[in-house]
Order: C-alpha cells, then structure tokens, then sequence
C-alpha cells in the first residue's frame, strides 16, 4: 500500500517533495489516522490513505499559490501606498506603516504596532466579557485557578461534571475559534484539534534550570527536559515514527529556551499552518497524552496558571495578526521586497540618495519590534540577570507610581482637546470614570480596556513590553495592583476609548465632509477617508443610557456590495471577511491609540526607540533597557504628546501655530497644576508639610513632575 501511495502522491505533486520527503509525510498521516482511531474508535480503511495524502497536498499547494498572490499584492499595496502618501519623505512613510508616527498624513497612526495593540485589547475584552457575562462562578474560577485542572479536561474533550468549568472550556473554545478564523482568512490553514487545549507556552527561565538551579551544566538542563518530557507525549502522534526522538527533542530544547516563540513570523509562527513537511520539522507540535499530562507539564515548564497561558496565547495570536494583516504570509521576506521596490521607484524618479536610505537596516529597530525578534534571548543568562535588576530596581523606586501618575489627567485633557472635544470634556469624563458616577456598564463591556490586574499580565506604563517573563512577570504585576496603578490606568484608558466611541457615535449621521476639520483629520490618520467612514457609520451603533457609540462590533453588517464598490472591482467572500477586519483593526486602533495618548503609555515607537533592536541578554541589549527602564515613560510624553503638538495638525485645514501654542500652553498650565498636586500628595504621605507655592522652585519641580 505504502508503494501506491507513494506513486500516486508523486504523480499529483510531481518535483515539489523528494521521495524521503514523500515518504515522511506518509508516515505522519499513518500515525495521524492511527490516533484517531485510538481516540474515535473509527473503522479507517488503508485504501483511503493515498487520497487523502493527495487532498492534504492539493489543498496545501493551493494555498500556497493563493497567498504566493495575495503577498504579493500586499507589498505592491504597500509600496504604493508610500508613493502615494509619502512621497516627500518615504523614510516617514515607512515608520508610519511599522510603528506609527506623530506627524499629520494619511494613515500616519495606522501601524503595525498600534493594529497589534488594539487586537490584543479586542481579544482580552471579548474573553473577559464572556466570562463575565456567563455568570456564576467562570469569571473567579477562571482567573483564581482553582478548576484549572478541571477545565484542561473540558478542553481535551472530557466531561467532569463540572458546570462553571464546562463554561470556561467553551468560552475558550469560542475565543480561540475567532483567532483561528482571522489566521485563517490571512493564509493559514489550521484545522480543528477536538483535544486542543491552549497553545502551549515554554518559560526560557524555567527550561535554563531544568536540571536544578544549582547546576551550570547547559547539557544536563537539556537532557533533563527531554527525560522530563518524553514520557508525557503521544510519541506516535508527535512524531510519526520517527527513531531520532531524543535527538529531535534536544533540538527543540534549545530553540525553546531561546524564546523563538516571541518572534511574529507570518505562517511560520502559526500553530498548524506549516507545510506537511515543515510540521516534521522545527513547526513540529508536541502532543501531551492527555489533559492530565499537559497540565503536569504546564506547573512545571509552562505557564502554571490556565488564565496565563491563555491570555499569552491570545496574545502572540494577536501581533502575529497585524503583521499578517499588513505584509502577508512571510512578514519579513515581504518587507524587503516592499523595499526593493521603492529604492527602483526612486531611483528612476531621480533621486538617488532617497534610495540607498531604503534598506532593511534603516528600518531594522522598528521591525524587529513588530516582528518580536528583540524579544527573544540570545543569552539565558544574561537576560535572567537583566530581569532580576530590573524588577529590584522597580519595585524599589515605584512605590508612588499611582501618586505621580496624577499628572495623567492633565495629558488626558490636552488630548481630548486635540480630539476637538475640550480641555474639560476631558476632565470632567476621567474624573467620572475614576470615581464611577459616569461609567457605562455597557459600553464599558464592549470598549472597556481590560486592567492588567484582571488579565495577569504586568503594568506597560513603566515597563516594556515582553521586558520580563515568569515569575518576575507576576510579581511585577502583583506589585502594580497592590499599589493601584493597574487600576489607574485601565481606568483612564477606558474612559477615553468610550468617550471617542461616543464623539463618532454622535457624529454618525454625517457624511466625511460634514465633520470638523478636527475629526476629519483625526480620521484620516488611521486610514479613514470618505468611502470607509461611511461604512462605519452605516452598520450598527450600541445605544446605551441614551448616548450613542460607535464600536464596530456590527462590522459584518458592511455589504459585500459595498465593498466592491469602494474597491472598483468584484470581491470573494474571503477578500470582504479581510477588508472588513481590517476596518474592524483600524476603528479599535484608532481608539485605543488615543487613550494611549490620554495616559501616555510607550507604543511600539516609543519601544523601538529604548530598544535599539538589541535582543534580550546581550550586553548591549541588558544594558539599554537598564538605562532606560525609567525612562519609557517620559520619552512616551515626549514622542506623544509633545510630537503630537508639534507635528499633529494639517496645515491644509488648521490653523498649526495657533493650535500648537494652544496645545503646550495647556500641556504647560495643566500639567504643572498636576505635578503640584502629586508632589502635595507626596509630602503629605510622607509626613511632610506641603510645599510652599510662593517659592518658583517648587512650581519648577512641579513641571518636572
């Protein structure tokens, strides 16, 4: 049977695989229909192993011709979209598309960064609220951890009798159902695993002491994850047969702890996307035996807690999406060609130098940020140390965070003033989130940004993102709950992403034109122009408490009709599911963007900037982020706020001078009234008498602060 499979597999294929490869993949279906009839109990007959091998490859080699097309229709967009809106600076245009930048243009806030951002703020809002809503006990058992075990079992298809952990496993389920749709719709092709429980996560600090902390012994860490590991896999299911097992482990162990897996690399980075030969490989996935083994691998090298590694999953999902959404399948590969087509088109417009300016290097810094690269580890140790230092050093000096953190309302006020809505619009909408006499339950549920307290994960304001890992993680997190910043600053971004949803949900009813100039233009920054606004404001609002807000959660109602009109040409289904996504990515961008510039929090800019591209553990990279681990904050202030003043309005239709000396004046003012107050607040926790506001001194440090 083995022989006919292997003439018909090659006969439909022809000289894409090898014959080893052929029969390699042979052997991974084999053991693929050997477990299901262990799991099943299916009657599976061996003569339909050669047909299936044949769709599996049809299918596979389709796709493939799809998105070979669709990539490259992406970068063609791509590169014109700079042409066209960039011209002038094309090395700004770039930036805008990677991380975004303060400067007035056509999609100059509409990033990779900040889609990843507000695709992971979506994804955490949609789960929580689930488990909100779902009643019960889901909501605690999920984020205390109690039924965790319990839940893994509903997962891997188990029925425990469990009610609140049967809810758990389904909204799981449901969330991760919508990630696999949107990969999906990008040139993934992941099918359903019944017994799929989360994607798994391997802590690098906990795989460097495998064998014991106390060893120094890299090969004996590793022999002792394999030893720990093996007896706990499906060795059939994982490997196919394969004899090399141990040496096949081995080498997943080191790319493991290198921390591969924060890097957003297109296809090759999505669970079950690989090739059928790719998947026997470095894409190999490990199959536990059972729920059982999982979680007992999960307490030991994983994420020990089922909120966590859900939420990183979630997570990684997240910014694998917005890289896809933007430069396709092979992010990276697709960039440069994007590249290689603007330094052509510049050349030949007769301007060299602009030319030789578009190399990867240039760029290197900010697409290594998108991409994750500079999150992985190139030194366990060194990065092991670096997060040691950094948490010590934080916890030490963030004791007031919350209390210096009042300041925030002033750049909230100077940021509802560059919306067009008023210095005290802003005011009067923090203050009413912060002490609840305005909050909107409903809105909140769809809009609400998630706190970092509720999620588990650690406080961005002050600490960069991926900047630490494991245990530092939780504690940094613990830390920043126990002294409210969490609260704090979800708080603040909440309000403000409602009060936007809010000021478009108002304006609905008017065309793109009608708007103010203010809101036109805020618009355009995140690619909005006549034909898009128009349908965003044609589907659905959420009506709450009598106030209006736009949300974008309607986005499917948008014609497929529509969108072939705005395109100028007929549409497939799944074209109009990525052009409507996409839509739905911009408006949440838009709106958590500018709350992130309420309460400044570093983006991926800001990032990029401290970051330099050096990966964690290297000398140059734990040094940079030593220095600058109190610094994101203030660089934040001065890339966002003080850039967006400065750079922020459209000469075409403002008046710049007037609104940027508008702008810092009440930046100046309002900030140092604030700086004043967290000073007194100080003080005042401190034992001391107030400051004496007749001495400029103290209105000097004030504006410091």
């Amino acid at each position: 049977m083995a022989d006919k499979c292997l003439i018909e597999v090659k006969r439909v294929i022809k000289d894409l695989l090898t014959d080893d490869e052929v029969n390699t993949v042979l052997t991974r279906v084999k053991s693929n229909l050997a477990a299901e009839q262990a799991l099943k109990k299916a009657n599976i007959e061996e003569s339909k192993l050669a047909q299936k091998v044949i769709d599996e490859i049809e299918i596979e080699q389709a796709i493939n011709k799809r998105n070979l097309a669709n990539d490259t229709i992406k970068v063609l967009e791509k590169a014109n979209e700079v042409i066209d809106n960039w011209s002038k600076d094309p090395i700004k245009g770039i930036k805008a598309m990677l991380v975004g930048i303060q400067d007035f243009g056509k999609g100059s806030r509409k990033s990779i960064g900040n889609d990843q951002a507000g695709l992971e703020e979506e994804f955490m809002t949609n789960l929580f609220s689930d488990l909100r809503k779902a009643g019960g006990n889901a909501l605690d058992a999920f984020q205390n951890g109690k039924l965790d075990i319990e839940v893994y079992r509903e997962l891997a298809g188990e029925n425990t009798g469990v009610k609140d952990a049967k809810v758990i496993a389904e909204i799981v389920k449901k969330n991760n159902e919508e990630v696999r749709t949107y990969l999906n719709n990008l040139g993934a092709n992941i099918g359903k695993l019944d017994d799929w429980i989360t994607r798994q996560y391997h802590d690098p600090d906990k795989l460097i002491g495998a064998a014991g902390r106390t060893v120094t012994d890299k090969i004996a860490h590793q022999k002792a994850w394999v030893e720990y590991i093996k007896p706990l896999l499906n060795l059939e299911r994982t490997f196919g047969g394969a004899k090399n097992i141990d040496e096949i482990l081995s080498d997943m162990y080191w790319k493991l702890r290198s921390g591969v897996f924060f890097k957003n690399d297109g296809l090759d980075a999505v669970y079950g996307s690989q090739s059928i030969a790719k998947k026997l490989s470095e894409g190999r996935v490990l199959h536990f035996k059972n729920a059982d083994a999982r979680f007992k691998y999960d307490q030991q090298f994983g994420n020990p807690r089922l909120r966590e590694s859900v939420v990183h999953g979630l997570q990684l999902s997240a910014r694998n999406i917005g890289i896809m959404n933007s430069f396709g399948t092979k992010p990276e590969v697709n960039f440069k060609r994007m590249l290689k087509i603007l330094q052509v088109h510049f050349a030949k417009a007769k301007d060299p130098e602009t030319a030789k300016k578009l190399t990867y290097d240039k760029f290197k810094n900010e697409f290594m940020e998108v991409d994750g690269s500079v999150y992985q580890v190139d030194s366990a140790m060194g990065a092991k140390i670096g997060m040691a230092v950094r948490f010590f050093q934080g916890t030490g000096k963030l004791g007031f965070a919350t209390v210096s953190s009042f300041a925030d309302l002033a750049t909230y006020m100077t940021e509802s003033r560059f919306q067009g809505r008023g210095l005290f619009t802003g005011m009067k909408e923090a203050l009413g989130q912060l002490t609840g006499i305005s909050r909107n339950k409903a809105a909140l549920d769809v809009l609400g940004v998630m706190s970092n307290t509720t999620i588990g994960v650690m406080n961005q304001k002050f600490s960069g993102r991926g900047d630490m890992t494991g245990k530092f993680a939780s504690l940094s997190n613990k830390f920043y709950q126990l002294n409210a910043l969490n609260w704090w600053v979800s708080n603040l971004k909440s309000a403000m992403t409602v009060g936007v949803a809010r000021l478009y949900g108002m304006k609905r009813s008017l065309t793109f034109d009608k708007l103010s100039a203010r809101e036109q233009n805020i618009l355009t920054m995140y690619g909005f122009d006549t034909g898009k606004w128009d349908m965003l404001r044609s589907i659905s609002a959420l009506e709450a408490d009598g106030k209006t807000y736009i949300t974008a959660e309607k986005i499917d109602e948008i014609s497929i009709e529509s969108i072939d009109s705005y395109l100028g040409r007929k549409v497939s289904k799944r074209e109009a599911d990525n052009f409507r996504q996409d839509l739905h990515i911009s408006y949440r961008n838009l709106l958590l963007d500018r709350a992130m510039h309420g309460t400044p929090e570093p983006d991926a800019a800001v990032r990029a900037t401290l970051n330099r591209g050096w990966k964690r553990g290297t000398w140059e990279g734990e040094l940079m982020r030593f220095f600058t681990q109190f610094k994101s904050f203030p660089v934040a202030i001065y890339q966002k706020v003080i850039g967006r003043e400065l750079r922020g309005y459209n000469p075409a239709n403002e008046s710049v001078g007037r609104n940027r000396a508008t702008g810092l004046a009440s930046m100046v003012i309002f900030g140092t009234m604030m700086g004043y107050l967290s000073m007194t607040v100080k003080d005042l926790l401190k034992g001391k008498s107030p400051r004496d506001m007749k001495d400029h001194k103290n209105w000097l440090a004030a504006f410091v602060q």
